[in-house]
């Protein structure tokens, strides 16, 4: 599972979130594993199993509530699934609006 920078997308489609960076890991994974449970069609029994969460875990997951799955489950929930995270990390270009006066 590789986790990229387009994720960042699904921050900005949900207005409700507020915009901010710390959430664009959490929101990265939840998307990823979301991916991962629709390609093979699991049911969200099934994936609460191979996950190791409870289902109502896997809904909060699939209906995007981010405040309710925390970054360490997150992260936790693919190793139990034997599926390898790699974090990919990259300098972000500074326009002139980011630089400091």
């Amino acid at each position: 599972m590789t986790i990229e920078y387009r994720a960042l997308k699904l921050v900005f489609q949900y207005p409700a979130w507020p915009l901010s960076l710390a959430r664009v890991p959490r929101a990265q994974l939840m998307a990823e594993i979301r991916r991962f449970i629709q390609t093979r069609k699991l049911a969200q029994n099934s994936a609460a199993k191979l996950f190791g969460v409870t289902q109502p875990r896997i809904s909060a997951l699939a209906r995007g509530k981010i405040d309710l799955v925390s970054i360490e489950t997150l992260v936790d929930m693919p190793a139990r699934a034997s599926i390898r995270v790699q974090l990919r990390l990259a300098q972000v270009r500074r326009t002139p609006h980011h630089q400091a006066a």
